[in-house]
């Protein structure tokens, strides 16, 4: 809330988790013009469709790190365990882009621990944009939070809502199909007053 209020004719873009918390704080609503969220989910259930691509893509290996960074949390346990689920959040295509990409990123196991403890479990969306321009888009790989989360979610299904499926793409779509996304930007843009 400090930083939409802190600027004029917010757009605000969210990834991922920094979706769902957009969407569980209702008060934004008033505070922003516009609304991004891209490969993030409406409620607590991307958490089981996750879990059902995790036994049906084991990654060697991975149960390790788990134990690890769930023994010792630390921001280079919870460094190592993202790096070794990139085939999780990359097509084959992208995996050693998007893999250097995870490996230069800044990790704070606190912030994923809080969010652990007191949001990820029990995350559903506390308000659904009215009328304020929206856009949901999400890589049509996407394993972590699939797009069809979304699509089936009939809260969602509203003139001021436009939901893009990304080709070609995971969690990260705007790495591995950059003019894709533009194209859906646009396409939300031109929405726009």
């Amino acid at each position: 809330m400090e930083v939409v209020q802190a600027f004029d004719r917010v757009i605000l873009v969210a990834h991922s988790t920094g979706g769902m918390y957009a969407l569980s704080l209702p008060e934004l609503e008033q505070c922003i013009e516009g609304l991004v969220l891209l490969d993030s989910a409406p409620d607590a259930e991307w958490q089981n469709a996750f879990a059902e691509e995790i036994k049906r893509m084991p990654i060697s290996g991975i149960e390790v790190l788990q134990d690890r960074y769930q023994q010792n949390p630390t921001n280079e346990s919870l460094k190592a365990l993202t790096v070794a689920s990139a085939p999780y959040l990359f097509t084959e295509e992208a995996m050693a882009k998007g893999s250097k990409m995870l490996c230069s990123l800044p990790y704070n196991c606190q912030t994923c621990l809080w969010s652990e403890k007191h949001f990820d479990h029990t995350y559903n969306a506390k308000w659904v944009p009215q009328t304020m321009p929206t856009l949901i888009l999400a890589g049509e790989n996407d394993l972590i939070t699939p797009l069809h989360l979304f699509k089936n979610d009939k809260r969602f299904h509203r003139n001021n809502i436009l939901i893009k499926s990304i080709p070609n793409s995971g969690h990260f779509p705007w790495i591995e199909n950059p003019s894709s996304v533009r194209e859906a930007f646009n396409e939300y843009a031109s929405q726009m007053k």
